[in-house]
């Protein structure tokens, strides 16, 4: 953020599976949302995972996370099938 991105300009990965081009796509949406930018428009064509796909290990076994990162997690990542609690990637 402090390098002053324009998430727009990036070009879409190339040489990752579905899993890994479906996560580019969902943080780079999420990322561009907090920093109030416009999305890549590559990222509309990523489809989801089959199964749903837990970003957090720890929601594997915690209920209540597990229920957060399904109901509460951020929307693009859901979208996605992508399971990560609401404040995924806030902290570094």
């Amino acid at each position: 953020m402090r390098a002053e991105v324009r998430l727009a300009d990036y070009e879409r990965p190339s040489g990752l599976d579905t899993v890994d081009l479906a996560i580019a796509a969902g943080v780079v949406e999420l990322l561009a949302s907090r920093w109030h930018q416009a999305v890549p428009e590559w990222t509309r064509d990523v489809p989801g995972v089959g199964e749903p796909f837990l970003l957090v290990k720890a929601a594997a076994y915690l209920p209540r996370l597990r229920r957060s990162c399904e109901e509460e997690g951020p929307e693009p990542l859901r979208r996605r099938g992508l399971l990560a609690p609401p404040d995924f990637l806030t902290a570094a």
